[in-house]
């Protein structure tokens, strides 16, 4: 609590009139009361809290479930990445072999071109 009284007086030592010295402790006190919180601020900013609070916890349940849906759609896609690999590494070993194949039979072929041509 402010002592108006005693600011007053203190203002009348360092040279205010009476009507000087009240006016700016009564200012002063009136401005000062503007700033204070009352009983039912703090009650307000109690619920206000509340409120938040609980929205916040709401979010953070949110968050998580929407996390736990993005790591299975993750799992889902690397299993799904894993087998296309797969696929592409059986077909892969198959054209290779078709490759050695057919290089195989055109080399047959330029051979025996070539032996029948130097005979």
């Amino acid at each position: 609590m402010f002592d108006t009284l005693a600011y007053a007086k203190k203002l009348k030592q360092v040279g205010f009139s009476d009507s000087q010295a009240e006016a700016i402790a009564e200012g002063y006190t009136d401005h000062a009361y503007q700033n204070l919180s009352t009983k039912e601020d703090l009650s307000n900013l109690k619920e206000n809290m509340s409120f938040l609070r609980a929205g916040f916890r709401e979010d953070v349940t949110n968050l998580e479930i929407s996390s736990l849906k993005i790591r299975d759609e993750l799992e889902q896609n690397i299993n799904s990445l894993g087998d296309d690999i797969a696929g592409l590494t059986r077909e892969f070993r198959i054209t290779k072999w078709l490759l050695f194949i057919i290089m195989g039979g055109v080399a047959a072929y330029w051979l025996n071109f070539i032996f029948e041509y130097t005979q």
